[in-house]
Formats: C-alpha cells, sequence, structure tokens
C-alpha cells in the first residue's frame, strides 16, 4: 500500500523547496532504471455500482485491515482469477514507499502514520439506490526495490534505496468483489446517517457490519461496468 496526498503533505509543500522534485540522482547510467520504476499510465476506467435490491438498507464496507493499522480503502475489492492473487488497490495512508515519490523528492517520501483519520467509515446505501466509487485505473501496486542513485536527495532518511511500490498496468480475467450487510455493531459514533439525493451516505462512527460478499467475473480490460446486486 502506498500513500495519496494529505493535508500533512499539502502543508509540507508550502514549506519545502523539494516539493518540485529534484533532477539530482536521476540522470546517468542509473537514468533508465529510475524511469522504469515509475508508475504506469492510468489505463481504461472501470465503474463498480453497488446496488442495494433489498428492502431494508445495506451497510457497504468501505476498506479492509491491510497490516499495522492500515486499511485498503476502496469498497470493493479485485483478484487475479488465475491465481486468486488479491490487487493492492492502494489506500489513504501506507507503510510502503512509493518507488515514483522516492524519485521525485516527495516531501514526505513515503510512509505515513495510521490512526483515526485514516481509518475508513462505512456507506449506508437506501433500499433500491445504488453507490458509485470513484473508478479503477486498471493499475494496481507491485513490489519493487529502487537503487540509492535514483532516490532524490530530499529523500535524506532513503539514501541508499530499498524497498519501495510502483503502480503497474493489469490485464486479464478478474473477479470483483465487495462485501456488505444489513445490521452493523457500532463501536464508536451512531453508525447511522440520513442518505441524501443520490442514495447513500457515510455513516457517523466506526462498527462491525455483519457482511457477505457479491462477486462478479469480467475481462480487463474491455469491461468499463460492473454491478454487484445485494438481495
Amino acid at each position: 500500500m502506498v500513500p495519496r496526498p494529505s493535508l500533512r503533505a499539502a502543508l509540507l509543500c508550502l514549506t519545502m523547496t523539494a516539493c518540485s522534485g529534484a533532477e539530482a540522482g536521476t540522470e546517468g547510467e542509473s537514468g533508465e532504471v529510475c524511469e522504469d520504476l515509475r508508475d504506469a499510465a492510468p489505463g481504461e476506467a472501470l465503474s463498480v455500482r453497488i446496488r442495494n435490491d433489498g428492502a431494508e438498507p445495506l451497510f457497504l464496507e468501505i476498506g479492509r485491515p491491510a497490516g499495522d493499522g492500515y486499511f485498503n480503502t476502496r469498497p470493493f475489492e479485485l483478484f487475479e482469477v488465475a491465481s486468486a492473487t488479491l490487487l493492492d488497490l492502494g489506500g489513504v495512508c501506507s507503510a510502503s514507499f512509493s518507488c515514483e515519490e522516492l524519485i521525485d523528492g516527495n516531501p514526505i517520501c513515503g510512509a505515513c502514520d495510521p490512526g483515526p483519520p485514516f481509518e475508513p467509515r462505512p456507506i449506508k446505501i437506501a433500499a433500491g439506490a445504488t453507490y458509485s466509487p470513484p473508478a479503477w485505473d486498471g493499475r494496481a501496486w507491485t513490489d519493487a526495490t529502487i537503487p540509492g542513485a535514483c532516490v532524490d536527495p530530499a529523500c535524506a532518511m532513503f539514501p541508499d534505496g530499498g524497498a519501495c511500490q510502483r503502480q503497474v498496468e493489469i490485464s486479464g480475467e478478474l473477479k470483483v468483489s465487495a462485501r456488505a450487510g444489513r445490521s452493523i455493531a457500532c463501536a464508536s459514533g451512531t453508525c447511522e446517517c440520513e442518505p441524501g439525493p443520490e442514495g447513500w451516505c457515510m455513516v457517523d462512527g466506526q462498527g462491525t457490519i455483519d457482511a457477505s460478499a457479491v462477486e462478479a467475473e469480467i475481462t480487463y480490460p474491455g469491461t468499463q461496468t460492473v454491478d454487484l446486486v445485494f438481495p
């Protein structure tokens, strides 16, 4: 998992000239190796629509624990059918370093601390309504190793390089899966909200959903929309 822009990163960008990225460390004989560690370009957009066909509200899990307090924050998961491998789609906060951010001198240069601000809250979908999260762009995160020569001087804590992650293109037969249920055991807040005109809302608080999965298999690229229907 890798970091996403945060308020902390934005504030650091106001005070650190490294936000624009430095050229040092990416030139010379290591230049091609460094460029190969950059993220792949976004692919064909895949929209996943999660529909509540029941007569009662549906509580949708947003993210699954990813270890050490971190969460994958998408409301659906993708698996490669042939290998049953779960694709790493990333999250708000990560324990890993982004290869590209290390190359470009991102002001926080990678990992961030987990905590309540990053823990996702469930989505409540009204009866008959559909929730459509942001589309997937055809990429997943994979492990890599970056040489020290590729690391921007701004990332002083990473002078010798090491483990990082980059986004790669995905293609083939995929399984799309989402988890939701009709009841939630509330651990904080009220775990309730009033759906807006679109028929869904983010609940106030955290809780454990009595969830089950709905799945569909697709071929990607070539599929632009998939519907996951909870009866």
